[in-house]
């Protein structure tokens, strides 16, 4: 889940499931509009229309990170982020496609107004904070942990 504006990170896994190494492999997105790459980590080499993996042995794999940016103007809903995967082997090339949806939202984060639906009492947030887990889905930071008290201490 994003919010325009916002960047949201998704693993992608390429596996060589067939008996010989794959002298190579790529993944390739299929942006909607609204959406960007903001940054690709993993082993290989990033292009700027697709990234190239490293040679993969049979039965490995290897993992890309796509971090996406959706535009500060982007439409709310649910858009589909589509990834084509292909491996060159011996005799020939093996490919597939995946699609993830994001949920584009106008706000993302912790629910920190007891009437949103959602909220958790702030010893839930603390716990999730210092055992370094989500709450809600959601990474918890130390603003966060202030915000939820300041509210919560308010009554609001």
């Amino acid at each position: 889940m994003a919010a325009p504006g916002e960047k949201t990170t998704v693993t992608y896994t390429l596996t060589n499931q067939g008996s010989t190494s794959a002298s190579a492999g790529g993944l390739e997105p299929n942006l909607p509009a609204g959406i960007s790459i903001a940054d690709v980590s993993g082993d290989g080499t990033n292009s700027p229309a697709r990234f190239f993996t490293s040679p993969i042995s049979a039965g490995e794999s290897v993992s890309v990170d796509y971090t996406f940016a959706v535009d500060a103007n982007a439409t709310l809903g649910t858009v589909t982020v589509g990834m084509n995967g292909s491996i060159n082997v011996d005799d020939g090339t093996r490919s597939t496609t995946a699609d993830v949806d994001l949920e584009i939202s106008e706000t993302t984060g912790l629910p920190t107004d007891p009437g949103e639906p959602g909220f958790t009492d702030v010893l839930g947030v603390i716990a999730a904070f210092n055992t370094g887990q989500q709450f809600n889905g959601v990474s918890v930071e130390f603003t966060d942990v202030l915000d939820v008290i300041t509210a919560f201490n308010a009554g609001t």
